[in-house]
This record gives C-alpha cells, sequence and structure tokens, in this order.
C-alpha cells in the first residue's frame, strides 16, 4: 500500500526519527494507527456508557454521585442513631 502524506505530517515523522523516539517511518505511523484504534475503542465506550446512563434516566434511575452518596450517609447516620438501624455486621464486621 502506497500512502501520501502532508509536509507537516511528513515533518512530524522526521521529528520522531531524529529525536530517536523510532527507527523507522513505518514505526511512527503504525503507533500512530494503534493510537487511533485505541481512541475509536474509548470513544466507542464512552458512547455506550452515555446510553447506559440515559436509558437509565428513561427508566426513572437514580443517578448516582456524590450528593446522592452524601445523602444517603446521612440518613443512616441518623437510622443508626435513633436506633432505626443497627450496623450491618457483614460489613462492620461485628457480632451480636
Amino acid at each position: 500500500m502506497h500512502v501520501t502524506i502532508q509536509p507537516a505530517q511528513e515533518n512530524f515523522i522526521a521529528g520522531q526519527l531524529r529525536q530517536g523516539l523510532f527507527d523507522s517511518a513505518e514505526s511512527v505511523v503504525s503507533a500512530a494507527l494503534k493510537e487511533f484504534e485505541k481512541k475509536q475503542k474509548l470513544d466507542e465506550l464512552k458512547a455506550l456508557i452515555q446510553e447506559g446512563f440515559e436509558s437509565g434516566e428513561r427508566d426513572g434511575w437514580i443517578p448516582f454521585n456524590a450528593a446522592l452518596m452524601d445523602e444517603l450517609h446521612a440518613e443512616a447516620v441518623v437510622q443508626v442513631s435513633t436506633g432505626t438501624r443497627r450496623y450491618n455486621p457483614m460489613v462492620t464486621g461485628e457480632t451480636l
């Protein structure tokens, strides 16, 4: 396969070779393509995660975030301090 590149890209490749980061132009191009593939896979994963969030919101799920965690913690503290909830021995290791 023969590929034509722009002068700026050729200069970038030459710079990588001058710095000794790669031993050939093919190695530079190969590394760049691998990074491009990684980015594509990451973008696909981000899209799937976003799709999951959106489907949860459509179905009435509550998004889990720091504010919700603080609210749940405060509620648990009140319940434990008033005796309406006991510590979970599976979490604390307490025995009765």
